[in-house]
């Protein structure tokens, strides 16, 4: 396994190694061959692209990319880039990220309670003048602008806790990176459809933000277009919001 160490270190003389020279060395995984599976497909798993696919046959001896069902395949799992300099750099970019997500967390979070307090009728008027209250000025935050544009009666519809519940779960589910336990807790809430316009619009916008985040763009610009169907007037925020997901939602708005 020798030239998988040289093309790893990017020895180019092997057989002529000085004195002193720092050789990364790989940990190996043991990957037992599922029903179906070649050298490629362990090579996707393990390093996201099938280039590798050729020194993995190699590091396993074989000669083809066929494998049998329980085999064991050698994997080494290496980080060309974990020098000091680029751990410290991803940690910083780590933990910048972080903070914006928790800043997101905190604007979602007093938008969806805007637009809730926005749709509840006020019971206090209603007690001391006898009288339904005259509908507030529509104003504040961007979700409540969607209220305005949507059916009376669907405005007045409350959304059932535990499917609100279900919302902000799969929000925290997105931020943390489970990309697919969020989308699975927000088409179970959609497709019951009884929930407020105002929690429609916050969950199919989490929802497109999970299809991006799964490389799953037609779908993401779908749920997009739906959620312009359903609140017009949404908006993302260009600085809490990735570019990525700009770029989705700047195509479904202009695709209306």
């Amino acid at each position: 396994r020798g030239e998988f160490l040289a093309w790893l270190n990017k020895i180019r003389a092997p057989n002529e190694l000085k004195i002193g020279t720092s050789i990364t060395i790989p940990f190996l995984l043991r990957h037992r061959v599922q029903q179906g599976q070649t050298m490629v497909d362990v090579a996707k798993n393990y390093y996201f692209n099938a280039k590798p696919t050729g020194l993995l046959r190699k590091f396993n001896w074989k000669r083809t990319n066929a494998l049998r069902p329980g085999e064991i395949v050698l994997v080494p799992i290496y980080d060309p880039e974990a020098n000091i300099d680029k751990v410290k750099e991803r940690m910083a970019a780590h933990q910048n990220n972080r903070a914006r997500i928790e800043q997101e967390t905190r604007d979602r979070a007093r938008r969806l309670s805007a637009a809730k307090e926005a749709a509840r009728p006020s019971t206090a008027a209603t007690a001391t003048t006898g009288k339904t209250p005259s509908p507030a000025p529509k104003s504040g935050p961007d979700i409540t602008n969607l209220l305005s544009a949507a059916p009376e009666e669907k405005n007045a519809k409350a959304t059932p806790a535990a499917d609100d519940a279900l919302i902000q779960q799969a929000f925290l589910l997105y931020r943390d990176g489970e990309y697919d336990r969020a989308l699975a807790n927000l088409v179970r809430v959609l497709e019951k459809n009884r929930i407020s316009v105002a929690d429609e619009a916050e969950a199919r916008e989490i929802l497109a933000c999970c299809l991006v985040a799964l490389n799953r763009t037609n779908e993401a610009e779908h749920e997009f277009v739906r959620l312009l169907m359903v609140a017009p007037e949404r908006t993302l925020d260009p600085v809490t919001t990735s570019p990525k997901i700009m770029a989705v939602f700047k195509k479904a708005r202009g695709s209306r």
